[in-house]
């Protein structure tokens, strides 16, 4: 079983710290499907996107995270809906 190696939760960075060694993108995307409500591993995908030298996958990931936690009037939102598309 792998185990989580990064911080409990999400840094000033908007990542969640870290990923346990050893694991590739498939078994990140595993846990991501266990755990749908979970942004955890999500947050470990996008890490390991930054790591596997796909930034842009793992900016895509947590643009996402953010605009499912922002109300639809928020103001903050239009600028990561065009980042959104950008990435895509």
């Amino acid at each position: 079983t792998a185990v989580f190696t990064g911080a409990a939760g999400v840094g000033a960075g908007g990542s969640a710290g870290g990923y346990a060694s050893g694991m590739t993108g498939a078994d990140l995307l595993d846990l991501v499907r266990a755990a749908p409500d979970d942004d955890a591993p999500r947050l470990l995908f996008a890490d390991w996107c930054d790591a596997a030298g796909d930034p842009d996958r793992g900016e895509f990931v947590r643009v996402q995270l953010a605009l499912a936690r922002l109300a639809g009037r928020d103001r903050r939102r239009p600028p990561l809906v065009r980042r959104e598309a950008e990435l895509l």
